[in-house]
């Protein structure tokens, strides 16, 4: 019993004494029965009303206002305030006192703080929910529940109390505290690896499992092992039921925790991650009461037998595991931990695939493939059948089935699950499930949408209602072109036909005028415009064709109006 303290059997004497007589009789009462614990008067009835006593008394009409001159509400708030500000934010350890507090407001102009003493202080605190102990309480806690075995569970490491391995083999016993101060220089480099206890506990039958390791801290590699063994069956079934996969997996934010193999696999399992905030260890309470049990009703014996190695720890941990789910009445629903957790249904229990594949879930991410001309795909050596909406040459997200290793889950880039089966080929390299010539109707694979479109645009031979080609000139913009000086092209290797020698002249006018034969005025006239050359060019020819016609009376037909070096080449 705690010094200066009145026995509860007491207190009620003392209530009782107290509500038989007046107020001048409850006076004397309290003032002697005071005296055999040094207690006031106040103290007494503060006792008395604490085991019942009620005066009967009407309450002042100005109870819980204050009445110290010049001292108001917000100076008693920001009172409060510096007492909260002078709290180590860790420990909640009080460093500035009621009496330095009040000093303090004065010497900052707020000299009505000290016109109350430092009980009038703490009471008022204490009366407006104030105080440094309503600071430190922090909001109250709200009681979850969840709807079955397996439906939440809860994981969390924590350090053993036998926590060093040195030496070999052999468990050192001690004080981490003690044995290294964090702040000591060299702190670090002489622990380098500690023994952490991973504790999983299921929240509804608060069944639970846990393993030891020997690590440099939280590392994702051991929680995913630690949670795929306890999820998983064991070959001790028959004694510790407890297997299989949660809806929600509650956990703090850790790095192994948050690592990508751990999430990988929660996303892939379709468990929901609950990460409750940093520092809120009452989140996940039910593992905290797990672990606090652990070191009381195991570990202890840790301290009394050293274990021998790693091996032997986990050996002696899975024995007093059993027995305390199989032994141990919980008290909030009244049975053992084992009992309760066999109430889970067969829907209610989901069963962990095999391990390798749950670790290949872990470390594998989704990859894209792209079906050939049979809708097919590769993935990890083994060939698999698709369907629609899987379109040829159009790629796939394709990841392993967390349920079965033998299938796949494939979706479009737009998201739409694939149809999808494992192809099992027969001696002759044929798929099993094929259809066989003649043997067997099959069917093709449905038409894609840009087949049944081009069916039923051949059906309409290609005429589309409502649309037809429009003129697009009269959407060119309204700007108007300035011409621009270019170059022009010397046709220097372009071959140039031969001139025509004067005698020559008169016979190809009769071919090419159709002229029957050149009369003698003819050829003198023709004489003429020859001028005593012996060489004439295209060109000149062209003009002699033309007088010719003109005089001659004769209509020149296009045939006559050729270029020269076609003229030249007939």
């Amino acid at each position: 019993m705690p010094r200066n303290s009145i026995p509860p059997e007491v207190g009620c004497q003392i209530a009782q004494a107290l509500q038989a007589g007046g107020d001048q009789a409850r006076y004397c009462k309290a003032r002697y029965m005071g005296e055999p614990w040094n207690f006031s008067e106040d103290k007494i009835y503060r006792v008395a009303k604490k085991h019942g006593f009620v005066s009967g008394r009407k309450a002042r009409r100005d109870k819980g206002e204050i009445r110290v001159t010049g001292l108001t509400e917000e100076l008693v708030s920001l009172g409060a305030r510096v007492t909260l500000a002078g709290t180590r934010r860790q420990s909640g350890k009080r460093l500035v006192t009621t009496e330095d507090m009040c000093q303090q407001l004065a010497l900052n102009g707020h000299k009505a703080a000290q016109n109350a003493s430092v009980s009038t202080w703490n009471r008022l605190l204490r009366d407006r929910g104030l105080s440094h102990a309503d600071l430190m309480a922090g909001n109250p806690a709200i009681e979850m529940r969840s709807e079955h075995p397996n439906h939440v569970h809860f994981v969390d490491a924590s350090v053993c109390v036998q926590w060093d391995l040195k030496g070999g083999k052999n468990m050192v016993a001690r004080d981490m505290q003690k044995a290294f101060y964090k702040n000591k220089p060299g702190y670090w480099r002489e622990v380098k690896k500690v023994l952490i206890r991973w504790m999983l506990v299921d929240h509804c039958s608060h069944a639970f499992w846990v393993r030891y390791t020997y690590a440099s801290g939280e590392n994702g590699v051991d929680l995913l092992d630690f949670l795929l063994d306890g999820w998983g069956g064991k070959p001790f079934a028959d004694r510790f039921p407890f297997h299989g996969v949660p809806r929600i997996l509650g956990m703090d934010p850790g790095a192994a925790n948050l690592s990508y193999p751990v999430q990988r696999l929660l996303d892939r399992l379709q468990v929901e991650s609950y990460v409750h905030a940093p520092g809120n260890s009452r989140a996940s309470g039910c593992v905290e009461v797990a672990h606090n049990i652990w070191e009381t009703r195991f570990e202890f014996e840790l301290l009394l037998k050293l274990a021998e190695d790693l091996e032997s720890l986990n050996d002696r941990a899975k024995d007093r595991m059993i027995y305390l789910n199989a032994v141990a009445r919980h008290s909030r629903h009244g049975r053992t931990r084992a009992e309760k957790w066999r109430e889970i249904t067969a829907v209610q229990l989901r069963v962990l695939p095999p391990k390798a594949h749950c670790q290949a879930l872990a470390t594998t991410k989704p990859v894209e493939r792209t079906p050939n001309e049979r809708l097919r795909i590769s993935f990890e050596s083994r060939d698999f059948q698709l369907w629609a909406p899987a379109l040829k040459n159009r790629k796939v997200t394709v990841e392993l089935s967390p349920w079965n290793p033998d299938d796949l889950i494939v979706t479009t880039l737009l998201g739409e699950p694939v149809p999808c089966r494992l192809i099992e080929k027969d001696a002759h390299g044929f798929d099993r499930d094929s259809p066989v010539f003649g043997a067997e109707q099959y069917q093709r694979h449905p038409d894609t949408p840009a087949e049944k479109m081009r069916r039923d645009l051949e059906a309409d031979e290609y005429r589309i209602e409502g649309f037809e080609p429009k003129p697009t000139g009269h959407l060119a913009p309204a700007v108007h072109f300035l011409p621009v000086r270019g170059t022009e092209i010397l046709l220097a290797d372009v071959p140039k036909a031969p001139p025509i020698r004067a005698g020559e002249i008169p016979g190809k006018l009769r071919r090419d005028l159709g002229l029957e034969r050149i009369t003698p005025p003819q050829r003198l006239r023709i004489e003429q415009w020859i001028e005593g050359r012996d060489l004439i060019s295209h060109e000149q020819y062209r003009e002699i064709v033309g007088r010719a016609a003109e005089e001659f009376k004769v209509r020149l037909y296009p045939a006559m109006k050729r270029s020269p070096l076609k003229a030249a080449a007939n």
